[in-house]
């Protein structure tokens, strides 16, 4: 009989995290604006030119059916001086380190006064011209991150990255054959070039889809119909009772099972970038349907709880997208969905594709 004290603990556990870091009177606390808004940084930025314009996208949240909408601002490449940076999450601060640069984040101010995280260890002061690549999580890195790095590659300036980014990072790095400075968390810099960012964190922007699929397309691989890949998670601590049965049958049914961690970037770009139907347990490597052809299927499996930001990126890529709701365990402890169930619902949404 399965319990239910193994979902309880780690999130109790959670909570009290969250509740420590909101005490912690050593985190940045204030964000204040560059460009525009009500309280602004007392430093010296200049903007150089707009890289994206307004956009507005439209969905149906896959739980609720209700249209959602979201508004992109326009971004701008910006200039910034003498200002502390986070190089992992690349976060900027000015006034001694105790006041966030909110262009710098695509989250929101409640986000980021709940995961503020004290100002470490500094390297010595950077003298020259750089830009940054952040290594935060491989969703927000690739569909955040990456569309408002690439575009300042032209100016030639040297990189800085943290000397503990994920592999992701650095394959990227070496797979564009990138010269990169490894650094310490903290940093002052003299001058930083960054694209600004706004509250755009969970949605994704056709815009910088185009700027990946572009910037990646001598990566891509020409679609093989009805290639149909499987994204494994069995072994992560997202994977479920059932995945490694529901695994088996897929395979039974000419579907290619893949873990993506045992690919480089590049290995990951080819592989995807030929399926015709993509599918997978909400995670990160989802992420990868931007390499899909438009039109293609994508279906996400999730459980109770929902986050739109797949339905966004299926939505900004073209994408049909997908969702089917499991549950591991009903309320009395006992299995509810079966790789069974789960195998016949993914054929069902093929077969009416």
């Amino acid at each position: 009989m399965l319990t239910r004290s193994k979902y309880i603990i780690p999130r109790l556990m959670a909570q009290l995290t969250r509740q420590l870091s909101r005490l912690n009177l050593f985190s940045v606390r204030e964000y204040q604006y560059l460009i525009s808004g009500e309280y602004l940084c007392d430093i010296n930025f200049r903007v150089v030119r707009k890289i994206y314009e307004f956009e507005i996208q439209d969905i149906v949240d896959a739980r609720t059916q209700f249209p959602r909408s979201h508004v992109f601002e326009p971004r701008y490449l910006v200039d910034v001086e003498r200002a502390l940076w986070d190089v992992k999450t690349g976060m900027g601060f000015c006034s001694g380190a105790k006041v966030g640069i909110k262009e710098t984040s695509s989250w929101t101010l409640g986000n980021l006064q709940n995961t503020a995280v004290p100002i470490g260890t500094r390297n010595p002061n950077f003298e020259g011209e750089y830009i940054l690549l952040p290594s935060n999580g491989f969703y927000h890195w690739l569909i955040e991150d990456l569309p408002t790095f690439l575009p300042l590659l032209i100016s030639q300036k040297q990189v800085l990255v943290w000397n503990y980014a994920p592999k992701y990072v650095f394959d990227f790095l070496r797979l564009l054959n990138i010269p990169h400075v490894p650094v310490e968390r903290f940093v002052e810099v003299r001058s930083v070039s960054i694209v600004s960012k706004n509250e755009d964190s969970g949605w994704a922007s056709r815009q910088d889809v185009e700027v990946l699929r572009t910037f990646f397309k001598d990566y891509r691989r020409d679609q093989e119909k009805s290639k149909k890949v499987y994204i494994s998670r069995v072994t992560s601590t997202r994977t479920q009772i059932w995945e490694r049965e529901l695994q088996s049958l897929l395979i039974e049914d000419g579907w290619t099972v893949i873990e993506l961690q045992g690919l480089d970037f590049e290995a990951q770009i080819n592989l995807i970038s030929t399926a015709s139907v993509l599918a997978g347990i909400h995670g990160a490597g989802l992420a990868h349907m931007v390499w899909m052809n438009s039109d293609s299927l994508v279906i996400e499996l999730g459980g109770r709880g929902y986050r739109s930001c797949y339905t966004s990126l299926a939505k900004a890529c073209g994408l049909q997208y997908e969702r089917i709701q499991f549950a591991e365990i009903n309320e009395d402890g006992t299995l509810h969905s079966t790789a069974t169930d789960l195998k016949l619902a993914i054929s069902n949404l093929i077969d009416n594709d």
